[in-house]
């Protein structure tokens, strides 16, 4: 029993914070870059590398996972967590910071790896979609959680206090890591090369590609669009609040619906396909609609949407793929931050050169595409 507890507390710190992590570095831009002296452009590169970071590690960590299980992977994140905002509390310079955040990004990406192997064991016996969007909820809450949380604590203690005591507490998914339940015994190599021959995986893996970029666009314009709007301060933030827990809802509601069997066996790209079109229509609304109530409505959905989608499509991966899941997901999870890498920024300087219009439409594009792989998936699934 203590095991099953160990094995569930593992899963959900490490997802908190695998989310949390880029989030945080993020989200103290101001209070980082008074130390060192500078603008806070400059401190944006730090947002960058840790992601940038995350890159190759997520594959790695995939490997490594099916290799030799999800507990070396928990234990070195964990510690490479705690050691870079160790590292990041007593950095000096912004050539230091940047180093921790190399740290961070490692961790992020060895915790993201490590819960996504426990979920569909932490919550059986939900199938793999289920657990994982049960699971996926956490990466969330550690994101829209964690920085305000510090923040806070750097308001009343400051900077280098605050970073030492969340570095400790990330040790949490470490040490609840090493006392769960181990893995099966590490698949043969034809299992692992069966997962680089498979179409459908290239084809999530594209279909990721384009997801995230339109996430992170819809995140950085949504306040913007509803200021254009028209929309007081005030509502602004209840919106922008809205979006992510419309998008946290949708993805605890899909975790019930895929595993309590609301759906047909195998429906999981179906329920993709659905989704992804309802975010579709949604942006095209944003993107046309001078209206302040259907806006703001209009952004809501688009969080209905998009919530669900990675962990439904990473779920179907799971259940093709049972004996290299590590290596799977690890390779899907760096096409999709690659790609949000490559095509977030132009549209983020898109909608401050050319307006919050055309971004929004480009995102329009994006999820039509996806719309189109979706379809196909489903077909060939």
């Amino acid at each position: 029993m203590a095991g099953i507890g160990a094995l569930l507390a593992a899963t959900l710190s490490a997802a908190f914070f695998a989310g949390a992590m880029p989030a945080l570095v993020a989200g103290l831009g101001s209070s980082l870059a008074q130390p060192f002296q500078v603008n806070e452009k400059r401190i944006g590169i730090l947002a960058a590398t840790l992601r940038l970071a995350m890159i190759p590690a997520l594959f790695l960590s995939g490997v490594i996972v099916d290799r030799v299980g999800f507990q070396v992977v928990l234990v070195v994140g964990s510690m490479l967590g705690a050691l870079g905002l160790t590292a990041l509390a007593v950095s000096r310079s912004l050539v230091q910071a940047t180093a921790a955040c190399v740290l961070l990004g490692l961790a992020a990406a060895g915790l993201t790896i490590g819960s996504l192997m426990l979920m569909p064991r932490a919550f059986a016996p939900y199938d793999s979609s289920a657990a994982l969007n049960l699971g996926a909820a956490f990466f969330t809450l550690g994101a829209l959680l964690c920085p305000p949380l510090v923040c806070r604590a750097v308001g009343r203690w400051g900077v280098r206090q605050a970073l030492l005591v969340l570095a400790l507490l990330a040790l949490l998914p470490g040490v609840t890591g090493a006392l769960s339940p181990g893995a099966a015994a590490p698949p043969a190599d034809d299992k692992i090369a069966e997962v680089f021959d498979s179409l459908v995986l290239w084809l999530i893996g594209l279909f990721l590609f384009l997801y995230w970029p339109v996430e992170t666009t819809l995140a950085r314009v949504g306040t913007r669009f509803l200021t254009d709007l028209g929309h007081t301060p005030g509502r602004v933030s209840l919106y922008a609040g809205g979006f992510w827990l419309a998008y946290v809802l949708a993805r605890l509601g899909a975790a019930v619906a895929l595993g309590e069997r609301v759906f047909l066996p195998d429906a999981e790209m179906w329920l993709t396909l659905a989704l992804t079109l309802a975010a579709s229509i949604a942006i095209g609304n944003m993107a046309g609609t001078d209206g302040s109530t259907s806006g703001a409505l209009g952004l809501l959905v688009v969080g209905v949407g998009l919530g669900p989608l990675v962990p439904t499509a990473l779920g179907k991966v799971f259940a093709l793929f049972p004996e290299a899941r590590g290596t799977a997901a690890g390779t899907l999870c760096a096409i999709g931050l690659l790609g949000d890498a490559l095509l977030a920024p132009p549209l983020a300087r898109i909608a401050r050169r050319a307006g919050v219009r055309l971004a929004l439409r480009l995102a329009l594009v994006l999820t039509l595409v996806m719309a189109a792989l979706a379809l196909l998936l489903a077909l060939v699934g």
